[in-house]
């Protein structure tokens, strides 16, 4: 059945107790002549008192924080052990069995339990908060950064590539500049060794027209001089 005691701090808990026994032969005389006066009536009076005392005796000492949170289970042992040495030592009987639970705690003690889970839920969500906030940031900045070196990458790459191909034109210019000085050079020698020459590149380059510029009554008409060097 159902029982209430009170703790350490004065709090009202509601108790669900159940006790099985088994009356061993040597007990029957003094279960029936010494203890129960009026057989099993007064039998189950008896056990019911005994129980109550050893759980409120139990109880008593503990606080409602200590039945309630982490050293519960230690409690309700303490409270069995109570019962089964009480029980064999005025009763003479076995006890086979005692379950205890908590049926019911003060109203007021329930509402301090929910405040206390809401701020802790709270406190939780916010840490999970905090850190989806963490992790959300550090995956920017490593996007970024990513974002960053291949955009550094990227300008390199188009500078190496630039600087190549200013260093590929630099050199092709410096080689048809000296390719074309080198024709030149070449071009002077050999005009130089061979007058004939000379006449020939001026019939290549002619465009057909008669040179009439400073010509003066009979002054011969220059043009080329087409006689064989000798």
């Amino acid at each position: 059945g159902t029982v209430d005691a009170l703790t350490k701090d004065t709090q009202a808990i509601t108790f669900r107790v159940s006790v099985t026994t088994t009356i061993p032969r040597n007990a029957v005389y003094h279960l029936l002549y010494e203890v129960g006066r009026a057989g099993n009536v007064d039998l189950k009076r008896n056990y019911d008192a005994t129980i109550l005392l050893e759980l409120r005796n139990v109880i008593s000492r503990h606080t409602i924080v200590e039945i309630a949170g982490e050293g519960r289970e230690q409690v309700l042992r303490e409270f069995q052990i109570a019962v089964q040495d009480e029980l064999k030592r005025l009763y003479v009987v076995d006890v086979d069995q005692v379950q205890i639970s908590v049926e019911k705690m003060p109203a007021s003690y329930v509402e301090r339990i929910n405040q206390a889970m809401l701020s802790q839920a709270a406190i939780l969500q916010s840490e999970r908060d905090r850190q989806k906030a963490e992790i959300d940031a550090r995956t920017a900045r490593i996007r970024a950064e990513g974002e960053a070196n291949r955009a550094i990458e990227e300008a390199r790459g188009r500078a190496q590539s630039n600087l190549l191909e200013a260093e590929a034109q630099g050199r092709a210019i410096a080689i048809k500049g000296k390719a074309e000085a080198d024709v030149k050079t070449m071009m002077a020698a050999a005009l130089s060794a061979n007058p004939s020459l000379v006449e020939y590149e001026k019939a290549l380059r002619w465009d057909g027209k008669l040179i009439q510029q400073n010509i003066y009554g009979s002054a011969p008409v220059p043009f080329f001089n087409l006689s064989p060097a000798r």
